[in-house]
């Protein structure tokens, strides 16, 4: 792939979910993992991402595209995401 990589974000990525599209992004040729986010785990890492507690920390680091993987219940957090 030519050009700059996509700059991913993942919402919820402390769960086992969020890490494994964390993983996944981080193996993918043509994407890398800039920023995680998830309240539950502020300050841990994922991949080496340091993860902050909210979107506004997403959005901060230059994101191109952001994966929500969160409970239902969580996942409004991140509506304010979509244009």
């Amino acid at each position: 792939m030519s050009g700059d990589p996509i700059r991913v974000g993942v919402l919820g990525a402390a769960g086992r979910m969020g890490g494994s599209v964390a993983d996944a992004v981080t193996a993918a040729d043509g994407m890398v993992l800039v920023a995680a986010a998830d309240p539950s785990a502020p300050g841990s890492t994922v991949c080496g991402v340091e993860v902050v507690a909210d979107v506004q920390g997403l959005l901060d680091a230059g994101v191109d595209v952001v994966s929500g993987v969160a409970c239902p219940g969580k996942s409004l957090a991140g509506d304010g995401l979509c244009r």
